[in-house]
């Protein structure tokens, strides 16, 4: 928040909740270790971070279907931070 403008910085933290609440929900998280998902949100991107090790696993197809959509949001908000960037 380093523009001052708090009605921007709701906007935007609207965008990545979503996200947030993907690592925090017990009915994901049952399934789903935050770093099965960070290593797999890091290989979509290109970032070969390989599979985690055991006890963790690599993400089941569900889970990687929840992640998609706000993952692509995330990256849309990086894109635009990035081109708004002096």
């Amino acid at each position: 928040m380093t523009e001052g403008n708090l009605e921007k910085g709701r906007k935007i933290w609207d965008k990545f909740i979503p996200f947030v609440e993907l690592f925090i929900d017990p009915k994901i998280n049952e399934r789903a270790h935050w770093l099965e998902m960070l290593k797999w949100a890091a290989t979509v991107q290109g970032v070969p971070v390989g599979v985690p090790r055991r006890p963790l696993r690599a993400l089941n197809e569900e889970t990687k279907r929840q992640l998609q959509k706000p993952l692509e949001i995330l990256l849309s908000l990086e894109r635009e931070a990035v081109a708004g960037r002096p």
